[in-house]
């Protein structure tokens, strides 16, 4: 029995040397983007970017926890409102707060992730008007501390998880949109 607790005691030591040296190689820093084509005005994109009442509609983590619960602090759709979130085990909790709002162009927020585990990155949405419509980027940033650089490229492969949920959070961002922009277009047909 001692000699199994030995084997057990020893694997796990040798795991979390792997771990640590790893750490020392794999780098700190995640950049991950996406983009999609949005045939919609640029004020509705915008406008479904820019507060959270909208980000709700069409946020990727949000299919995931239905029961998910969120609040805002201060005035929604302008610097320093943040979007606080708790829900189950998929979706963890934290806030993201707008940092940056350059209407029609740019938002920046900054975004702090506080279950599974800590982490802070920053996410920038960029709108470029393009032959093919509105052109969405989605792109987050991120510095990893030491050990977890490892940890999370061995064990939760974020590059692969994070990029198919932005992919899918833009893809819903477009049905919303231009579905508003078919509402909008219907209504001014009409007058």
């Amino acid at each position: 029995m001692k000699f199994i607790f030995k084997i057990v005691g020893l694997s796990l030591i040798f795991l979390l040397a792997i771990l640590l040296i790893a750490g020392l190689f794999y780098p700190r820093k995640y950049f991950l983007e996406q983009s999609i084509f949005i045939q919609a005005p640029k004020e509705i994109v915008w406008k479904n970017i820019s507060t959270f009442a909208n980000y709700q509609k069409w946020n990727p983590w949000s299919e995931l926890d239905p029961h998910m619960r969120y609040r805002v602090e201060e005035v929604d759709g302008i610097v320093g409102s943040i979007y606080h979130w708790e829900g189950n085990h998929r979706v963890g909790s934290g806030n993201i707060g707008y940092l940056t709002l350059k209407p029609m162009e740019r938002a920046e927020l900054g975004l702090a992730l506080i279950k599974p585990l800590a982490l802070e990155s920053k996410m920038t949405f960029l709108l470029t008007e393009t032959p093919k419509g509105i052109q969405v980027t989605w792109a987050l940033k991120c510095d990893l501390s030491y050990p977890y650089n490892a940890l999370l490229r061995i064990v939760y492969r974020p590059k692969k998880l994070v990029e198919e949920d932005l992919k899918g959070g833009l893809q819903r961002l477009k049905l919303l949109s231009e579905k508003e922009a078919g509402n909008y277009r219907n209504l001014n047909v009409h007058r």
